[in-house]
C-alpha cells in the first residue's frame, strides 16, 4: 500500500533506526510514517508553500524541512513510548496539558487525542 500525499512527493528519507520514513510534498506538508504499519505518525507538518526537502538531524529528535518561498523550519520528532496505556495517557497529559479520550472512529473535539488500546 503506497504512503500517500495529495500532490507530488519530493523527498523520502529513512530515520537512522529505519523505523520511520519522512516525506516532503507539493501538498505543502512533510509527513512522518511508521514503516512497519505504513501509517502516518502524527499530523502533517504544514508549510505555506510546497515542501521540497526534509531530513532527520543527527540527534534523531529533530526534523528540518525546506519549502519554496525561502522558508525552512525545524520540528521535534516524536519519540517512541512503550508501556501501559494508562502511563502513556498520563505522560501525554503532563507534557501537553491535553485531555485524552478513549475512543473509536468519531471525530474528537479540539484539544483531544484519541488513544486506542490494542
Amino acid at each position: 500500500e503506497p504512503l500517500m500525499h495529495h500532490d507530488r512527493v519530493w523527498s523520502v528519507v529513512f530515520s537512522p533506526d529505519g523505523q520511520t520514513l519522512l516525506t516532503s510534498s507539493d501538498d505543502q506538508t512533510a509527513q512522518l510514517w511508521d514503516v512497519a504499519l505504513g501509517k502516518p505518525l502524527g499530523p502533517p507538518m504544514k508549510h505555506n508553500a510546497k515542501v521540497r526537502n526534509a531530513d532527520f538531524c543527527a540527534d534523531n529528535h529533530t526534523i528540518a524541512t525546506g519549502a519554496l518561498g525561502n522558508s525552512a523550519r525545524t520540528w521535534r520528532a516524536p519519540r517512541s513510548w512503550s508501556g501501559d496505556v494508562r502511563e502513556l495517557n498520563e505522560k501525554i497529559e503532563q507534557l501537553t496539558s491535553t485531555k485524552l479520550s478513549k475512543g473509536g472512529n468519531t471525530e474528537p473535539p479540539p484539544k483531544t487525542i484519541v488513544v486506542r488500546e490494542h
